[in-house]
């Protein structure tokens, strides 16, 4: 691990649609393994130097054409949408809980303008489950009719949101 990067734990929900199938995992924002650390750095190189909003290539991803749309905001909290060849694959919310009213708002708009519209209305125990979630969380939304692109996407999602809580999380420890 690099000495000048503290290691945070993040969640990750991911949720596939339109099963609705949530699987809940964990990740440090300094991965111990040395592949996982490598897609990490490609990551972070992809990402500095740029506007709190973008979209473009993804460049290190080899094999077809992947863009990010990428929308942060105040409070530790942003959008992601994945591209493949032009379509949509992936929509995620990532909040590092450090503002509840910025983290409940992203969350808000998240389940109202993308997960409820893909498969109507949460119950109460998904709502909880995706929702309500401690600390750095990512909640990302597979979806469907690609199932041969969830491990890619899991791959560049999880690296982005080690990249950006290992960020906002450093910064914020530092300004306080």
């Amino acid at each position: 691990m690099n000495p000048e990067r503290k290691n945070h734990s993040f969640g990750v929900r991911l949720v596939l649609l339109p099963e609705r199938h949530v699987e809940s995992l964990e990740f440090d924002t300094e991965p111990d393994v040395e592949q996982a650390r490598r897609i990490c750095d490609l990551m972070a190189n992809f990402l500095s130097n740029r506007e709190p909003s973008f979209r473009d290539r993804i460049g290190f991803m080899k094999h077809g054409e992947w863009t990010l749309d990428w929308n942060a905001g105040p409070g530790g909290v942003a959008f992601a949408g994945v591209l493949h060849e032009g379509d949509l694959a992936s929509v995620a919310v990532l909040r590092a809980g450090l503002d509840a009213a910025a983290s409940a708002g992203v969350w808000d708009a998240f389940k109202e303008s993308f997960l409820e519209r893909a498969f109507g209305p949460l119950a109460a125990d998904e709502e909880g489950a995706l929702g309500a979630a401690e600390g750095a969380n990512i909640v990302i939304a597979m979806l469907p009719g690609k199932p041969e692109l969830v491990p890619a996407l899991q791959l560049i999602n999880t690296a982005l949101a080690a990249v950006f809580f290992r960020t906002v999380l450093t910064l914020h420890e530092q300004a306080g």
